[in-house]
């Protein structure tokens, strides 16, 4: 399933919306909507979802990356939430790296370990019942870079390719 920032159950000022003119339509959602907040810790956005059965979920989300890999002066991380738990800082930089320019992609929904980078595989174990992704915002807007995200997308281990479901650049 894929969670769009549009259809959020709440996005907290100053985090907003806005259209992109990069990314392509799919379906009801023309244009596609990417959420982004001007300012370091502030704005948040929240989905919820729910599974019907237990289930291991593989996590991505569709974000936009000015300066691809971990760069100073490259807002790419959010604070993430997972049903009200403690925040952990994520950083989308961490898997952007061989990204060849800026760009919008699918990346892992994976917190930091120990404020390293992450190769693990991004598995969860999902209870059955209604669940929450939150996402505030963690580095300010700088010269004109700002942390994007547009959608987020969960599905049962082994998930098909985000890309399969939704590419950014067909």
């Amino acid at each position: 399933m894929i969670l769009w920032a549009e259809d959020a159950d709440s996005v907290v000022p100053p985090m907003k919306l806005a259209a992109s003119q990069m990314l392509p339509p799919c379906g009801a959602h023309d244009p596609i909507r990417y959420a982004w907040s001007p300012e370091a810790d502030a704005g948040r956005i929240t989905w919820s979802f729910e599974a019907l059965d237990d289930l291991q979920a593989d996590i991505y989300a569709l974000v936009y990356d000015d300066l691809p890999g971990l760069q100073n002066l490259d807002p790419d991380s959010y604070w993430l939430s997972l049903d009200g738990g403690p925040e952990m800082r994520w950083a989308y930089g961490c898997y952007t790296a061989s990204w060849p320019e800026a760009r919008w992609g699918w990346v892992p929904l994976l917190p930091l370990v120990s404020g390293n980078c992450s190769a693990d595989a991004p598995t969860y174990d999902v209870p059955a019942g209604v669940h929450t992704i939150s996402l505030r915002n963690n580095e300010p807007e700088q010269q004109g870079r700002i942390a994007s995200i547009a959608a987020i997308y969960i599905a049962p281990t082994p998930a098909p390719d985000p890309y399969e479901v939704y590419d950014p650049y067909p």
